[in-house]
């Protein structure tokens, strides 16, 4: 299992040369058959004290695409941060190790 987190108002990761590091931090490019979910989109913040949000559904209903599709409409002064955790992350030193490089 895979999980996503995504984290707003964050600095750019600072080790991005280092590929294990860069792959996690990479924003999934969204797929030529996406289809736009405009309003999908405008029901995750932008703007508040919200630093997390989560987006729950079953698998294959396209919830890292709306998230990867909302990331890339955020204002750059409102940097975002995409963290993607595999199963073999789930240790505690190991999440918090990603989401402060992040």
């Amino acid at each position: 299992m895979t999980v996503d987190l995504v984290v707003r108002g964050s600095a750019t990761p600072t080790h991005a040369e280092d590929p294990l590091l860069a792959s996690k931090f990479a924003i999934p490019e969204p797929p030529m058959f996406m289809v736009p979910r405009p309003r999908l989109i405008r029901q995750i913040p932008t703007e508040g004290p919200e630093r997390i949000t989560v987006v729950t559904g079953p698998a294959g209903s396209g919830k890292t695409q709306l998230v990867a599709a909302w990331a890339s409409h955020v204002p750059a002064s409102d940097r975002v941060v995409w963290i993607s955790l595999e199963e073999e992350d789930g240790a505690e030193h190991m999440f918090w190790t990603y989401v402060l490089e992040g």
